[in-house]
């Protein structure tokens, strides 16, 4: 455990990582900070009211240095009559110049100066901005959910677990953040890989399947691959490498990954799984099946319930091949041919009768 679980808002506006990542963020820096929100939610709030307040100061050289005793006197005013303002104050401008003392009073007025101030400047949209940049799915149903991604990709978050991703996936990589149990579908995208985080694992893929498995009371994580190649990773920082140590997985093989002494171990699954090449070519090729049994093959397949009439539709049949579809392309494809609209709303798949 790190120390930033115990953490206030003094203690992040001290801490010189934090401060850097506030102003001027990296991908590595991004990555870690949203990773460790998402392991702790309940510290989010101390964060972001740290991170608006290191937002609204800057540091501004001038030409003229100050004697020392000027600078004592600006901590002693602070101090006894604390920073008044009649308006709320967006930025904090410091005068400093070189010398220990004087780099150190800086500090202390800006630290001071802030926490006074923060107490009167509304921060509502600093944070209603930073809580948009990231979507959390938190899955306390007994059911499996369904995400989908603005890049096309999706996740089917088992019970029991919390799912974190940016609205928009910028920059050079895409970045999730797991806790629990998760089904992947990734869209490909070969100048843009798709990254998941679990603690100290990272799962690298560019475009494929596979389920990854960390929940925070396990001693072993797990991931295993449908389709395609993946990367695994044991530390955070060798996903972003070039030539970086890692495990390669590929379909029906998985890793366990000990994160108490932090070692992969790789091994080749007995049963191939029902959605990998060999076994879905047979198993999701229908020929006039009735709706009921594909149903019950995608829920066995994906692990989600899907809602629909049986009643009305369970008798309706269809021949077509879903072998090379994502889950979301293989239910508009039945829906299409059954002449039913289909739902995606609230993490639930309906089919709705025609």
């Amino acid at each position: 455990m790190t120390p930033y679980e115990h953490y206030e808002v003094e203690d992040f506006m001290q801490d010189e990582f934090f401060i850097e990542w506030v102003l001027h963020p990296s991908e590595n820096s991004n990555a870690f900070w949203s990773g460790w929100l998402m392991h702790n939610p309940d510290r989010q709030p101390v964060l972001e009211r740290a991170r608006a307040i290191v937002s609204s100061i800057t540091v501004k050289p001038v030409a003229r240095e100050l004697a020392d005793t000027e600078v004592r006197s600006i901590i002693d005013h602070v101090r006894l009559n604390g920073f008044k303002t009649e308006q709320p104050v967006p930025t904090i401008k410091i005068l400093f110049r070189t010398g220990w003392f004087q780099a150190a009073a800086v500090i202390l007025i800006c630290f001071t100066a802030a926490l006074l101030i923060y107490r009167q400047v509304d921060v509502k949209q600093v944070l209603s901005q930073t809580n948009n940049e990231f979507i959390q799915v938190s899955n306390q149903s007994n059911q499996s959910k369904l995400v989908r991604m603005n890049d096309g990709s999706l996740a089917v978050l088992h019970p029991a677990s919390v799912l974190r991703y940016p609205s928009r996936f910028n920059g050079s990589s895409r970045n999730v953040y797991l806790s629990g149990e998760a089904f992947f579908e990734v869209h490909k995208n070969p100048r843009k890989p798709f990254l998941v985080h679990s603690q100290n694992m990272i799962t690298r893929v560019l475009g494929t399947s596979f389920t990854v498995r960390a929940f925070k009371d396990e001693n072993a994580f797990k991931v295993i691959v449908n389709t395609g190649k993946v990367l695994v990773y044991a530390d955070k920082q060798q996903a972003h490498k070039i030539n970086a140590k890692s495990v390669t997985l590929l379909p029906n093989q998985e890793v366990t990954f000990d994160h108490n002494q932090i070692v992969l171990k790789k091994d080749t699954l007995q049963t191939p799984l029902l959605l990998s090449k060999e076994v879905a070519t047979d198993k999701f090729t229908f020929n006039n099946a009735p709706l009921s049994q594909i149903i019950a093959r995608l829920n066995e397949a994906y692990a989600i319930h899907i809602v629909y009439d049986h009643e009305k539709l369970g008798n309706q049949t269809l021949t077509a091949s879903l072998s090379d579809l994502p889950l979301d392309e293989k239910v508009k494809l039945i829906c299409k041919a059954i002449n039913a609209q289909c739902s995606f709303d609230g993490g639930q798949i309906k089919i709705l009768n025609p």
